[in-house]
């Protein structure tokens, strides 16, 4: 293998732990979604036009 090689395999492998770790193994913050008083989320839409 030649240097290039090498280089390009780790960089590939690199690549690959960091999108796992971001996505899969990285800590998330935990979100308390609020509802109205009928038990459903709730959303204002304002229309312009």
């Amino acid at each position: 293998m030649t240097l290039d090689q090498i280089l390009v395999i780790i960089g590939g492998l690199s690549l690959s732990s960091w999108v796992a770790w971001y996505f899969w193994f990285s800590e998330k913050k935990a979100v308390k979604i609020e509802t109205a008083d009928s038990g459903f989320q709730e959303a204002v839409i304002k229309v312009k036009g």
